[in-house]
């Protein structure tokens, strides 16, 4: 897109005017190109029954989305702050690392999850989008913010991962199940207090795991 291709310009002309965010946003903008290439390729495929098309579509739609995931693991995995005796506090756990926030652990989390939209083999990519969402809400819960989002989306996963008869669960259905009714209570007590389109898109999505 225009808008990736001005991030690109603009981190090759200056790098030093570029900033996390711009960074967080970039990774962001991949991803949805990646989903948005996966489903061109699928259409024109249907149209014009061209398997090499797609083939070439679908390749640049997974390095879209490896490279927002390189980004974000980047960001969070980011070795200058991690070596940085001032920025982190001697024997800090790695989970209160500076590059450790809730939004950039989502953006994780939603990129392996378009990962495994596109991919053949979408069982590695769902593992590694329940733990970041699972990362991003234990992070939430310390920092006493919303843990909504990142819960219901680490649910989704684990509901997702279930469905293989023949891969090992950490948990029971039923348990799964139990908190995905916690979490729509939740959500339903929320959307009384606070009126909010995504709001209301994640309490219609709860409904739809627990089907």
């Amino acid at each position: 897109s225009v808008a990736i291709e001005h991030f690109r310009t603009a981190i090759s002309l200056d790098p030093s005017a570029i900033t996390l965010k711009d960074i967080e946003q970039l990774a962001n903008l991949l991803g949805r190109q990646a989903l948005a290439r996966y489903q061109e390729a699928r259409a024109h495929a249907r149209k014009t029954g061209r398997n090499k098309d797609q083939k070439i579509r679908l390749l640049a739609a997974e390095a879209d989305i490896d490279e927002a995931i390189g980004l974000l693991k980047w960001l969070i995995d980011a070795p200058s702050w991690r070596k940085n005796p001032i920025a982190r506090k001697k024997g800090a756990s790695a989970q209160e690392g500076p590059g450790k926030t809730v939004e950039r652990l989502s953006l994780l989390g939603s990129a392996y999850k378009r990962k495994a939209w596109i991919s053949n083999n979408p069982g590695p990519a769902l593992e590694q989008m329940k733990q970041a969402y699972e990362k991003a809400w234990h992070l939430a819960e310390k920092q006493q913010s919303s843990t909504l989002y990142p819960k219901l989306n680490q649910l989704f996963a684990e509901v997702i991962l279930g469905w293989g008869s023949k891969r090992k669960r950490h948990r029971t259905k039923l348990e799964v199940r139990k908190d995905l009714e916690r979490l729509g209570t939740e959500l339903v007590e929320h959307n009384r207090t606070k009126d909010s389109f995504w709001d209301e898109v994640m309490l219609y999505d709860g409904q739809l795991a627990l089907a």
